[in-house]
C-alpha cells in the first residue's frame, strides 16, 4: 500500500503553510470540476456550484472516486465549486506539510502502525518541492533508518527484491 502523499516542506511550519495555501489558491473551481467530469463521465458543471453533491448520483464504472468526494462533501460540507477547487490542487490526496522532521514522524507513524509500506510522493511544483524534499525530509528519513542511504542493485528490481524473469 503505497497512499499518494503532497509533501510542502519548509524550515518552518509558517512557511510550510504559506507555501500550501498559495499553491491552493492557484487552483481554479472549473478546472477541477473538469477533471473530475472526466474521471467519473459527468459533466458537474451543470449542478448548483454552492450546493454539495447529491448522493443520489449514479457513475457505476467510478463508483469509488465518487464515494470518495461525496463523503468528503459530507464531512467537509464543501460545495461543488470547493470540491473543484480542491480536486484541482490535488486535495483528494493527504498533503503533508511542514518542517522535515514532523513529516519523517508522521511517516515513520504511519509505517511502524503497517498502516502502509510506503509513500508515493507527489511532488506540488518543481524545482523548489523536490528540493525541499531531498534537502529536509530525505536526511531525517535515513539518520532515522527509514529510507536508504546506498543502492542496493543496479536496477529498480534489484532495490524491491525481485527475481529477474527467467533467471
Amino acid at each position: 500500500m503505497l497512499p499518494g502523499v503532497v509533501p510542502i516542506i519548509a524550515e518552518t511550519a509558517e512557511q510550510s503553510a504559506a507555501q500550501q495555501a498559495l499553491l491552493s489558491s492557484l487552483s481554479h473551481s472549473q478546472a477541477g470540476l473538469s477533471t473530475l467530469s472526466y474521471h467519473l463521465g459527468a459533466d458537474l458543471s451543470v449542478l448548483p456550484q454552492d450546493g454539495v453533491l447529491p448522493e443520489d448520483l449514479r457513475f457505476p464504472e467510478w463508483r469509488g472516486i465518487f464515494r470518495e468526494v461525496v463523503d468528503l462533501t459530507r464531512r467537509t460540507g464543501l460545495s461543488v465549486a470547493e470540491i473543484g477547487q480542491r480536486y484541482g490542487a490535488g486535495r483528494t490526496t493527504r498533503w503533508l506539510y511542514r518542517h522535515g522532521a514532523t513529516v519523517a514522524t508522521r511517516c515513520q507513524a504511519w509505517l511502524e502502525s503497517d498502516a502502509c509500506d510506503g509513500f508515493m510522493l507527489q511532488i506540488p511544483y518543481l524545482p523548489g518541492g523536490l528540493e525541499s524534499v531531498v534537502r529536509l525530509l530525505v536526511p531525517e528519513l535515513q539518520r532515522r533508518g527509514l529510507f536508504r542511504t546506498d543502492y542496493t542493485g543496479k536496477i529498480l528490481r534489484d532495490h524491491l527484491g525481485l527475481v529477474r524473469p527467467g533467471a
